[in-house]
């Protein structure tokens, strides 16, 4: 390293500002050392990311940029190691794309480290032909990385700086400084904005100017007693207002001491507390009543409720409804908040209009009502109670002159009930999201077989999480036919679970193990029993048979770093992931799944396939299936099922088998029951065939004597 390129860099930063100072010494240090790129950039709260505070580029400043630590040489460099790659520095690196993008060659880091010894800033050269000598680099970096690192920590303390006076001068606190002879030597804005005073009426003036009179001379005595024993006071107090305007205020004095704990100034902090003094007034209303209709909140809803309930006579019943306006996010997403608060009022002002004087309406927040129904003889009256409330809502509203229809779902218990243990107000929850959760405007009634089905679910749940601990589900196997071959190449791996001596319906207990996070485990004891069974099969000579197996969107990983799982699982078992297809759902290709893509681009570049079931029935379009890494599309079987008597059945599974061809996506159709169908489906060009005209599902037995004995498609 020559003196000269020294001397060059002391030159570039000897006169300038300390504005520029940083991009002064990037640059010099690019020119020296024959770089294309040199930045300091600071880490990121996350430790993930540098954002460059200058940044130079071919000896200009450029605009600053953000950085991924992750699989780059600046991940090293951040550590605590000075790193230096000479060449192919995108070979070591292959993950950095902006060492690709940038076309860098060589690279330079090093940890620019504080004063606390903490690494919060990095220093980075890059050049885009190889460094012939690293040592000028090195040496340089390690002569200046000091004077960089002061240079920065000055401009961390600057800016502590600036900031406290902006804190103060931002405040909503007034905010008085004295010196020791209690003269006022600095206000803040809102010192100005609460008194009136500007900062240069006050200044060596005594804080008495706000003095109301309200306080006597021995109310400031015992205040100074105490700052000047304790450094220290706060406390409630009525000033004047240049204006002449009383004011309650909340004040904090603080001592301010030098080393021999002398006072030598004195801050004070105070806020305005006639809101608060008016909001305490208030309180009360808004603990209990909702602020936007001025109806009960459920706090007050809840006790009335039990009062009510308190109150019963034997021969008489009350009901709890709770509605919920339907899709009012969407219309407050669309007119405005406004325009929403403006709908909630009417919605309360028509259930005011309609309920009996003696019930009561509840406002909860946001778009949920309640009613307390009173003097109720039976469920029937309850019915034709709710009836009118649904029908009151036939007519549109009419805000700010837009007319909007809003429908709403309902739920109702009536109490005393044949379920004393279960909560009211939870029973008439219960109802009203069975209300929405059937196509919402309609209502639902806590009846006994609403009750045996919300039991029923229940009781499936807790006897899934005990099957599954257990390994208690079994596989069976369905064949699927290959029409050019005429052989069985492929099955489809389905679940069963057999409770006793029934057996529960995968429709029935998936959706309940979906909802309670349980579909995760039954994909595990699926894929394993898969791959024992075929390990089983390839040892009993049946060597190319591909295993087809259903995969939950709930089942995909949320990290990229678990994107292998499923294939170790396979390998684990000495197989090939080209053994296995995995059926998807069309709900996997949905945008918000955002892992989806890089998961079965994984999967396919291990060798699986890739299967889309139910085509047809759900929003898939071309561009899902182009952007999508799919190998077959599965035609729902209600399609196959019509397809010989309905005409239209049939020119759609045509149409999608000449698109899956000219997309080079290969045909499954499902649910094929005759022989005609069968027949259709092969004249059409389908790839393969799964129904009972060739087999239902098989245990794994049943299912090897099946292909041990098939002899072909009729």
């Amino acid at each position: 390293m020559t003196e000269s390129k020294i001397h060059d860099v002391i030159r570039s930063i000897s006169n300038v500002n300390n504005d520029d100072f940083l991009e002064n010494i990037t640059c010099a240090l690019a020119r020296v050392i024959d770089a294309d790129y040199v930045f300091i950039a600071n880490l990121d709260d996350d430790k993930e990311t540098i954002k460059t505070l200058t940044f130079c580029a071919n000896g200009q400043i450029a605009g600053n940029i953000s950085y991924p630590l992750k699989s780059s040489p600046c991940e090293k460099a951040i550590c605590g190691e000075l790193c230096i790659v000479s060449e192919d520095v995108r070979l070591s690196y292959p993950d950095d794309k902006l060492l690709i993008e940038m076309g860098i060659d060589a690279y330079a880091g090093m940890p620019l480290i504080d004063s606390q010894g903490q690494t919060k800033a990095i220093l980075v050269a890059m050049f885009e032909t190889p460094l012939s000598s690293s040592k000028d680099a090195e040496s340089l970096f390690l002569l200046f990385s000091g004077l960089i690192c002061k240079e920065l920590e000055k401009n961390s303390y600057v800016d502590k700086l600036s900031l406290a006076k902006k804190v103060m001068e931002q405040s909503k606190s007034g905010v008085i400084v004295c010196n020791s002879d209690a003269e006022i030597i600095y206000t803040n804005q809102a010192f100005s904005s609460i008194t009136g005073y500007s900062q240069q009426e006050v200044l060596g003036s005594n804080p008495n100017v706000l003095s109301s009179g309200k306080q006597g001379s021995s109310f400031y005595e015992s205040m100074w007693d105490e700052i000047l024993t304790k450094g220290y006071w706060e406390g409630e107090v009525i000033d004047k207002r240049k204006n002449g305007e009383l004011f309650p205020n909340w004040l904090m004095i603080s001592a301010l001491t030098n080393e021999k704990l002398e006072a030598t100034h004195y801050v004070s902090n105070f806020y305005d507390i006639t809101d608060r003094k008016y909001a305490e007034k208030t309180i009360a209303f808004q603990a209990n009543y909702n602020a936007l209709t001025h109806f009960p909140n459920k706090f007050l809803f809840e006790k009335l409720l039990q009062a009510r309930i308190d109150e019963l006579s034997d021969d008489r019943k009350l009901a709890v409804l709770l509605v919920d306006i339907d899709f009012f996010k969407d219309i407050n997403d669309f007119y405005g908040h406004r325009f929403g608060d403006e709908l909630l009022k009417e919605v309360a002002k028509r259930l005011s209009l309609i309920i009996n004087p003696s019930d009561t309406l509840a406002h909860f927040g946001s778009d949920d009502f309640a009613i307390i129904a009173n003097n109720i003889d039976s469920q029937e009256q309850v019915d034709e109670y709710v009836n009118i409330i649904m029908e009151s809502f036939a007519d549109p509203f009419v805000i700010n002159d837009i007319n909007v229809k809003s429908t709403i779902s309902c739920g109702a218990v009536c109490y005393p009930n044949s379920w004393p243990e279960l909560d009211v107000f939870e029973m008439a929850e219960k109802a009203m999201y069975r209300a929405k959760g059937k196509g919402r405007n309609r209502s639902c009634f806590f009846s006994e077989v609403f009750h045996k089905n919300s039991m029923r679910r229940t009781e499936l749940k807790n006897k899934l999480i005990n099957v599954i601990s257990n390994n208690g589900l079994d596989v069976f196997y369905q064949p699927i036919f290959c029409t050019k071959s005429k052989r069985v190449t492929k099955c489809e791996v389905l679940v069963r679970w057999r409770d006793g001596d029934q057996w529960i319906t995968p429709f029935e207990f998936i959706p309940i193990a979906e909802e309670f996070g349980l579909i995760t485990d039954i994909g595990k004891i699926v894929l394993n029993k898969a791959c024992e069974f075929l390990r089983e099969l390839k040892d009993i000579g049946f060597t190319d048979l591909v295993v087809s197996v259903n995969r939950s969107v709930y089942e995909f990983p949320v990290n990229d770093a678990d994107n292998n799982q499923w294939v170790d699982v396979i390998t684990s078992y000495g197989l090939m992931p080209s053994d296995f297809c995995f059926e998807l759902t069309e709900s996997v290709l949905a945008p918000d799944k955002s892992n989806s893509l890089t998961m079965l681009r994984n999967l396919q570049y291990h060798g699986s396939t890739i299967a889309l079931d139910d085509f047809g029935t759900g929003y898939s379009s071309l561009s899902y299936l182009r952007r999508f890494p799919i190998d077959f599309l599965k035609i729902d079987q209600s399609f196959v099922k019509e397809m010989t008597d309905n005409f239209d059945d049939k020119i759609i599974v045509s149409t999608i088998i000449a698109m899956a061809k000219t997309l080079n996506i290969k045909i499954i159709a499902e649910g094929a029951e005759t022989l005609d169908q069968v027949r259709v489906l092969t004249n059409l060009g389908c790839d393969y065939i799964q129904g009972y005209h060739f087999s239902k599902p098989l245990p794994p037995v049943n299912f090897i004597k099946y292909i041990t004995n098939f002899t072909g498609g009729d």
